[in-house]
């Protein structure tokens, strides 16, 4: 940009050249925001080719976890399933080291059972595709169900105690496989922190519409630290 007098050699004055700078300057404005909005739009455009990047490999794992979570709940399945009976219904006499080497091999194959079981169930949350069957539940069955189950699996080791305190209470409309899933979750999480000897306990309360179901247990209960963690995934 030039500037130049249209009359012979006349000088500008102070006021044009006033004028003449202001001008400068807004160009200037201009001409940086025009710089300031192409790079802009190009980061944009960068930003926006990364998320669909990003969106294509979560859908990839999405499939990954789902697909190795089933691959491998078949095989475990198997291995519990021996496991158990040849535990409990073996028809060759077993030593008590035996006994001890297939019982954790149990518990252990029922933890990473679990464990798949979380991994699958959260890829479902997140990627919208789990489903929700409601029909009326009886709490105190399923607690009952769940308890005895745990006993006989879990609890003879740690010889922990559980109760389900039996009270009038409406049946609750939800997904009796999920409402199972979340007790299984909340009980097992209680059995890694309660002592030998402890007890865990089920308790229900309820308005006649609204059942409020509490699952305690005398462990060490959770630090602040912990707390901060509660609702993460895979967190304590």
């Amino acid at each position: 940009m030039s500037y130049g007098t249209t009359i012979g050699k006349e000088k500008f004055s102070s006021f044009e050249f006033d004028i003449m700078e202001e001008f400068t300057k807004d160009v200037a404005r201009v001409l940086e925001n025009a710089w300031l909005y192409l790079n802009l739009r190009e980061t944009s455009h960068e930003l926006q080719r990364a998320n669909e990047k990003l969106r294509q490999l979560d859908h990839l794992k999405d499939d990954f976890v789902s697909v190795a979570s089933h691959e491998l709940r078949t095989p475990m399945t198997a291995i519990r399933s021996y496991a158990w009976m040849a535990l409990h219904r073996s028809d060759v006499p077993l030593s008590k080291t035996m006994e001890k080497y297939i019982a954790r091999i149990l518990i252990s194959t029922e933890r990473l059972i679990n464990l798949v079981n979380d991994m699958l169930n959260v890829s479902r949350i997140e990627s919208g595709r789990i489903e929700i069957n409601p029909e009326p539940v009886d709490l105190l069955s399923l607690a009952k169900d769940i308890a005895d189950e745990l006993y006989f699996s879990k609890s003879p080791e740690k010889k922990v105690e559980f109760v389900v305190l039996e009270k009038p209470i409406p049946k609750v409309l939800a997904d009796p496989d999920k409402l199972r899933q979340i007790f299984l979750n909340l009980v097992g999480n209680s059995l890694k922190f309660t002592p030998t000897g402890g007890k865990i306990v089920f308790d229900f309360f309820t308005d006649g519409k609204v059942v409020e179901t509490s699952v305690s247990d005398n462990g060490v209960g959770m630090s602040k630290e912990d707390l901060s963690k509660l609702f993460s995934k895979f967190g304590r």
